[in-house]
Order: structure tokens, then sequence, then C-alpha cells
């Protein structure tokens, strides 16, 4: 059975140990890559991802899937965007979230982090084709 989106956000925050906005905007793209590749958060052995960022929301993401470097299911690609590219192995669908960023003028850290969690998918992610560079293995 599928977890609710209120046991995953508690899945994510308890592996990466505090709120912040950063695990906030790894859950909300867990959430829609899902949705997009029809993903489970129950086999963790179909999605992999190759992360543009080392930070915070990349534990989101290792908790939501159980992608990591040990399975060969996560992969870092540092190139300064706050991007994620995923693939569900099981239908070869793949899909590209780059994090678009919220106005968070005047914001502190938890509004800011709450902001990003009641935000749409789309206000938060562009939605892009995964560089033909990019390789899933």
């Amino acid at each position: 059975m599928e977890p609710t989106d209120l046991e995953l956000w508690e899945k994510t925050a308890e592996f990466h140990g505090h709120i912040c906005p950063g695990l906030s905007i790894g859950y909300k793209a867990a959430l829609y890559a899902k949705e997009l590749l029809d993903l489970s958060f129950q086999d963790s052995n179909v999605a992999v991802c190759i992360s543009e960022t080392d930070k915070c929301p990349i534990d989101a993401i290792k908790a939501a899937f159980g992608c990591n470097e040990e399975k060969n299911s996560l992969f870092v690609n540092l190139t300064g965007d706050m991007a994620f590219s995923l693939l569900n192995r099981a239908t070869g669908k793949s899909v590209r979230l780059v994090y678009k960023g919220l106005n968070a003028e005047g914001l502190d850290r938890n509004e800011m982090q709450k902001a990003i969690i009641n935000a749409s998918h789309y206000e938060l992610f562009a939605v892009e084709a995964v560089p033909e560079s990019y390789s899933f293995s």
C-alpha cells in the first residue's frame, strides 16, 4: 500500500533529520516524478535519479524511492542547477524536473518551507527532457 503524502513527508523528514526548504523541494519533486512517471514509493528497484545537487533535496528522493549509490540508482552530477532527472526502469519513461524557485522576499526559513509545500508542482518545477549526455547506468 502506497504511503499517504503525510506519511511520505514524515518519512523524508525522519530520514533527513530536520525540516527545511531544501527537503520540501525534494519531497515535491518526488511527488511530481511519481505522477509523471507512474512510479511507486513501494518498489525501491524501479526509480533511478540523477541529481544535479548534493544538498538537502536529494535526501527526499532517497527516502521516497530508495535510490542510493550502492544500488546504482542515484547519481550526482553537480551542474549548479536544482534539478532532478528521474527514470522509471520498468517503463523507460524519464523526465528532468528543474526547480524554478519561489519569490522568497520577506519570508523566513519556516515560511519558505511552508510556501514550497503548499505550492503546486507546476509553480515549482519546469519539466524537461533528460539531457542526451546523461546516462542512468
